[in-house]
């Protein structure tokens, strides 16, 4: 039985269509953030998120960045940071929030995304262990 010339045009378009459903699928889960999820040490967590939030990034794309990270997000003015035993005082900065690991010990990142006229300008990077 011959096919019909446009039930083959259907056929490779839904075909078609499937397959780039499929990629576009694949591709978002392949990137889905978590670049940060399985850092444990500062300073690893510092040059991943210099890489990813360089000096002179639009700050309202840093909040998303580390929102997608996994990292509860409020923004600070002329607010105080602590980090390595330093503070730092009278910073406008994104502050960032998260745990990970758990159900008794946790690692707990405290991140400040310092920020001037709307562009990031440093991201100071503190983190400890929580538990009992």
């Amino acid at each position: 039985m011959p096919v019909n010339g446009n039930v083959m045009s259907n056929m490779l378009t839904k075909s078609l269509l499937v397959i780039c459903c499929v990629s576009l699928i694949l591709g978002c889960a392949s990137y889905g953030g978590h670049k940060t999820k399985k850092v444990s040490d500062a300073n690893e967590m510092e040059r991943i998120l210099n890489l990813e939030i360089p000096t002179g990034s639009n700050i309202l794309k840093a909040e998303s960045i580390m929102r997608s990270e996994g990292f509860s997000v409020k923004y600070q003015i002329n607010g105080s940071f602590s980090n390595n035993g330093r503070v730092y005082d009278n910073l406008t900065y994104l502050y960032c929030d998260r745990t990970d690991g758990g159900p008794i010990v946790v690692q707990r990142w405290q991140i400040a995304v310092v920020h001037s006229n709307g562009k990031v300008k440093n991201i100071l990077v503190s983190t400890g262990f929580v538990g009992p």
